[in-house]
């Protein structure tokens, strides 16, 4: 019989998974918000850009630009007034040979580098392209005392057509920080979403095991009934067979082997021996119907307890070549149903060994493992060829029935060879309730 499920163990356990489950979706939605943080922070700084190259740099932008008398008073003038500000630290002006045509750091202005992959991408497609400066770049360049930025390109034209890239560079600590308030103004929503689901799912889970313990407790009931009525019933046939049909038989015996006394008197010997048979083999039938009765039901099993029932059941059925020997754990408590069970699962399996498997060894151990009764009938017989019903290669009809009473019961019927030697071990296993 199934026990029933423990509230408090399955709202640890699922508390214990869902809160493990929640670290982890937490530190991924850490990560991801972290990165669209930092994605956006990088998308404003392009439009940023793209705004101020259209806003002031490309209307400030002198016709002679490229020609070396090129006057840059008004573009520098713009630039450091409308600009360079906390967030923009630098700006310079590229063609596309790699020089640099305007630059608020003045030293700069002529010197010729080679255009990083973002600028080159950035003057092809005409669409804002950033990076993370390199340092030791920025040094080697002439830029003293560079620290990590970022840098962002928009092609700009001047009204001769002529293409240049517009360039600023950003303190990275800059995006860092709008990134980070992107992501504390994000952060929350996120993790409060997966928080909020958790908090929902406790009740619901308590719930839903509130009814699965109602409905285990419903069927442990009907199954109790259930062996109770099958119980009643098998007492009302075991005594009415009792009563009746081996009373019945006992008669008969007596008075064919008083008819065949008669005609052995009488000198009829031919009825004497009929009679004489018949009351032989009516004797023989009361002796299994009287078997059969005990099997049904034994009629003492609740005055002499389990130990002793077996200890019964093992002399019954012990031989010139069968030697059995019984381990039951003391002081084991068991309910009305566990012990006739217990019974019974003992009664099939020793008499499979005995009859079946002609084993000449047989070991039978009962014994409490945890929350569950385990019954083990080992034997050194023919195996699980013993088990099989002739050709049918199911188990035999008793070991069938003995598997579906357990299963019933919430057990189950194990059986399998042993690691060595010749037999079989056939292992039940019960629920304790």
């Amino acid at each position: 019989m199934s026990q029933p499920v423990s509230t408090r163990q399955l709202l640890f356990q699922f508390a214990f998974t869902a809160l493990a489950v929640l670290v982890i979706v937490a530190a991924i939605t850490v990560w991801a918000t972290r990165r669209l943080a930092l994605q956006q922070a990088l998308g404003d700084a392009s439009r940023n850009t793209v705004e101020l190259g259209e806003l002031y740099i490309n209307p400030a932008i002198p016709e002679d630009l490229l020609s070396a008398n090129a006057d840059l008073l008004a573009l520098d003038h713009t630039v450091r007034q409308s600009v360079l500000s906390d967030e923009i630290s630098h700006v310079r002006l590229w063609d596309r040979t790699g020089r640099i045509i305007y630059s608020d750091q003045t030293g700069l202005i002529g010197s010729v580098h080679d255009l990083d992959e973002a600028a080159i991408e950035a003057f092809a497609t005409g669409l804002p392209q950033s990076k993370v400066s390199d340092p030791e770049r920025e040094t080697d360049e002439g830029m003293f005392g560079a620290v990590e930025e970022l840098e962002v390109y928009q092609r700009l034209a001047d009204v001769n057509g002529n293409e240049y890239l517009f360039e600023t560079y950003r303190p990275y600590a800059v995006v860092d920080a709008r990134s980070g308030d992107l992501f504390l103004s994000m952060a929350p929503l996120a993790l409060g979403a997966i928080f909020a689901l958790f908090s929902l799912q406790l009740p619901l889970t308590y719930l839903l095991v509130r009814r699965l313990n109602q409905a285990q407790t419903h069927e442990q009931l009907a199954l109790r009934s259930s062996i109770a009525a099958a119980d009643q019933e098998r007492r009302v046939i075991a005594g009415d067979l009792h009563d009746g049909t081996v009373q019945d038989l006992a008669g008969i015996s007596m008075s064919l082997a008083v008819l065949g006394d008669r005609s052995e008197r009488l000198g009829n010997q031919r009825d004497a021996e009929v009679a004489k048979h018949a009351a032989v083999a009516t004797r023989r039938a009361v002796r299994s119907l009287r078997s059969l009765l005990v099997d049904i039901y034994p009629p003492n099993l609740d005055e002499i307890g389990l130990h002793r029932a077996i200890a019964d059941l093992a002399s019954e059925t012990a031989s010139d070549t069968a030697t059995i020997s019984v381990d039951i754990e003391q002081q084991l408590a068991l309910s009305n149903a566990n012990v006739m069970l217990t019974y019974r699962t003992v009664r099939e399996l020793l008499r499979n060994a005995r009859r079946h498997a002609r084993a000449s060894k047989i070991n039978i151990t009962v014994h409490r493992n945890e929350d569950q009764l385990m019954i083990e009938v080992a034997d050194d017989g023919q195996g699980l060829e013993a088990t099989k019903s002739g050709a049918d290669e199911r188990p035999r009809l008793g070991l069938r029935s003995l598997a579906d009473l357990l299963v019933a019961a919430g057990g189950i019927l194990e059986l399998h060879p042993p690691l060595s030697g010749t037999g079989l071990i056939a292992r039940a296993r019960v629920p304790l309730g």
